[in-house]
This record gives C-alpha cells, structure tokens and sequence, in this order.
C-alpha cells in the first residue's frame, strides 16, 4: 500500500493549467504557420516611394558633373593638390589590386564530370 502511495506522489495529475499551456503552445504554432499574404498583397499595392538611390522610380545619385561645380560654388570642394593626392592613392590601390591578382590569380574548378 505504501508503493502505491509514492508512485501517486511521484506523478501529479493532469491540471487545467497544463492543458492551458499547451492549448497556448498549439495557438503559437498554428499562427506562425499560417502564411502572411494578406501583409505581402499591401505591400505589392503600395510600394515604398523611396528604395535606395530610386525615388519615384527615378534614379537620384548625384554625378561628378552636377556635384563638382555645387561644391566649388559653395567652397567645399577639395583643393587641386588634394584632388591630385587622392587620384595617386587610388591609382596606388588600383595597380596592387592589379599586382595581388596577378601573383595569386582566382582558382576556377574543373568543369563536372560530362561537361566538357
């Protein structure tokens, strides 16, 4: 008799807040299933007005041409010696780039078998 006593301890019977858990957990789960159409339809209808450089579809990155005289009108553009040193630094980093790949050129692998 006493066995069966401490088995009954050992295993608590099934409570109302168990099953509320699990009704919980199964709720989660059924919601993050379902898919989100409704959401994607929106947004297919509205697209966002600006994405990156494209406003209104109309690309907007500015060019040399139409930013160099606004910067010397307003006195911020760099001077001739600055310009002349950064067009050196990146001729200097474009010929490494140049000696990099040449003395360890990219690997291309053999073609799969059969496509020759």
């Amino acid at each position: 008799m006493r066995a069966r006593h401490l088995s009954s301890a050992v295993r608590p019977p099934a409570t109302p807040r168990r099953a509320v858990s699990l009704r919980g957990v199964f709720l989660a789960l059924l919601l993050m299933a379902l898919p989100f159409s409704p959401l994607r339809a929106q947004d297919e209808e509205n697209p966002p007005q600006r994405n990156g450089n494209i406003w209104n579809s109309i690309p907007h990155q500015p060019k040399e041409m139409e930013v160099a005289p606004e910067e010397r009108a307003l006195g911020v553009a760099p001077s001739v010696q600055q310009e002349k040193a950064l067009n050196e630094e990146l001729d200097n980093i474009g010929r490494q780039m140049l000696e990099d790949e040449s003395a360890h050129p990219p690997r291309i692998p053999p073609p799969p078998p059969g496509m020759d």
